[in-house]
């Protein structure tokens, strides 16, 4: 198997949405170049923070297509397999393949229970029908994960290059890193902001962090402090990265706390609307007001342009 050697920060990049189901595509423009501006490495669309399963077929295609053909090459583009239905999740790697994307992001089939010998199935055939390289998924909120001595079997499969790790066990991602020093040709990435550094510094090879959606800049610099091993930096950079924790993941109802805030303080910086996707509900005046309070002073504490805060 190859290499993936994608290193650094790779966003799981919201959709701007401007109503139910409509993705917002000049908001999407805005928030790429603000991306790619801040340094990040990659972006990971139809994820998550993406809100991908809850988005109809045609808007994850449309994110996809928009935002392969806005990047034109400059970063890598990797699209998400967030499905239960194995057909669609083939169709949309083929898609994906066809409008410029460079990589897919795979989990296995969410709602049923799944035995590891299903997900090396599932992962087998998935590698053999890819027209582009694939990176697994183990994600938040499920159960079902590649367990080490299945991704021992799926190593060598051709096309497989790599696994994000949004699990949120810190033991399982330590044995995940120790394995991963006796296979340099496999690519770990970290989803948990919380174990990004410590993970850096055992070898994982980048982090897919949602608070760079907000603050890329942040956190590409945050990657290099590690990646050179500067321990003060890294300190310094961690403090301002909990503080962003603290003030923006905790915006409203704890299941979409995250997506909320992030989409809350791009539409104060005018970037994008902060619509979510169905069943979910943008911040209410009060959590906005606070959200506004965080971002001009944490813009202004670290000499970052501030433009005009919208209310």
């Amino acid at each position: 198997m190859n290499s993936w050697a994608l290193r650094g920060i790779i966003p799981p990049v919201i959709t701007p949405l401007r109503g139910d189901d409509l993705l917002d595509e000049a908001g999407l423009e805005k928030l790429i170049e603000y991306l790619l501006a801040g340094g990040v490495s990659g972006l990971f669309v139809s994820g998550t923070t993406g809100e991908g399963p809850a988005l109809s077929y045609h808007t994850r295609r449309a994110m996809i297509r928009r935002t392969a053909a806005l990047v034109a090459g400059r970063v890598p583009v990797l699209a998400g397999l967030l499905d239960s239905a194995y057909p669609e999740m083939i169709a949309l790697a083929r898609y994906a393949a066809e409008v410029g994307a460079d990589a897919v992001v795979g989990a296995p089939p969410c709602y049923f229970p799944l035995s590891q010998d299903d997900i090396f199935e599932f992962t087998q055939r998935l590698a053999a029908e890819s027209p582009l390289p694939v990176l697994l998924y183990n994600t938040p909120h499920s159960s079902v994960r590649f367990e080490l001595d299945t991704l021992e079997r799926i190593a060598d499969l051709p096309g497989i290059h790599g696994l994000k790790d949004s699990n949120g066990d810190p033991k399982y991602l330590e044995q995940l890193l120790r394995w991963k020093r006796t296979r340099a040709d496999f690519s770990v990435y970290v989803g948990p902001e919380e174990f990004l550094a410590s993970a850096l510094r055992s070898g994982a090879d980048g982090g897919v962090s949602g608070g760079a959606n907000l603050f890329p800049k942040l956190y590409a610099n945050w990657y290099k402090a590690c990646a050179q091993d500067d321990t003060a930096r890294i300190e310094a950079l961690s403090k301002q990265v909990q503080q962003v924790w603290a003030s923006i993941y905790t915006v409203g109802d704890s299941h979409s706390s995250i997506v909320r805030g992030l989409k809350c303080g791009l539409s104060l910086l005018g970037i994008c609307d902060d619509h979510l996707a169905t069943p979910y509900c943008p911040a209410t005046r009060d959590e906005r007001s606070r959200v506004r309070e965080f971002v001009e002073r944490f813009l202004q504490e670290n000499g970052e342009p501030c433009p005009s805060i919208k209310q």
